[in-house]
């Protein structure tokens, strides 16, 4: 098994190994659709699936990420992957020719939430597993943004107005049009919406199949062992 990893400030090629230690998770920064292109343009035109265990990030690298990997045709499924105790080593990890990270995806545990799905929309083929969580909530408003125009408006407009009629409607659109662009039902914006930032709605497997966010709920570990 090959796969690839996408996190925090690297994307990673894992080759499989027995379970191991640690997991990948982390969030979606500025570094990391640049990251992701350069390890994807590494591959030499092997299409690996792309597993996916993040809280979510900015949004605006999410989509580029999203589009990225639609264009290369990959594969995405939301999944841990627990790295082998020889990536903690000094000489790193060695399996025949092999001598990058050796790991194992896992399911369990594994999430995808808000930001994250813009990212897994973006594959041709989307599996979550009945062990993996995919959940949505409001991000429209940012604490910082939020307090950025605390100071702006200095309350001389009330700051819930300036939002819902200056900032919510052009995301909602530009969000509606990247899920449309995908092929993934609108719906999940508002659900975004319509779920408080301080809750998340986790996706049951029929609503991902019935928003086309999934197109087949089916475990990590089937899709890299297939």
């Amino acid at each position: 098994m090959n796969t690839l990893r996408a996190i925090r400030c690297a994307s990673t090629v894992v080759r499989s190994s027995q379970p191991g230690c640690e997991p990948a998770e982390g969030d979606i920064v500025l570094a990391t659709p640049e990251l992701l292109r350069k390890i994807i343009n590494s591959l030499n035109g092997r299409k690996l699936p792309i597993l996916i265990h993040s809280g979510g990030g900015i949004i605006n690298q999410a989509m580029l990420m999203g589009y990225l990997i639609r264009g290369r045709g990959l594969d995405v499924a939301v999944a841990r992957t627990v790295f082998d105790p020889c990536a903690n080593t000094p000489g790193g990890c060695k399996q025949g020719t092999w001598s990058g990270p050796l790991g194992e995806p896992e399911s369990q545990s594994a999430f995808c939430n808000t930001l994250c799905t813009f990212v897994l929309a973006g594959g041709v083929r989307r599996f979550v597993g009945p062990d993996a969580r995919v959940g949505v909530h409001n991000f429209m408003l940012n604490p910082l943004m939020v307090e950025r125009w605390r100071k702006t408006y200095r309350e001389t407009v009330p700051l819930d107005t300036v939002i819902q009629r200056s900032f919510v409607p052009p995301i909602v659109v530009n969000d509606r049009i990247y899920f449309r662009k995908l092929g993934i039902s609108e719906e999940i914006v508002d659900l975004m919406i319509s779920t408080p930032a301080s809750d998340m709605r986790i996706l049951t497997g029929t609503e991902l199949l019935k928003l086309r966010l999934a197109t087949e709920v089916k475990d990590a570990r089937a899709v890299v062992y297939p």
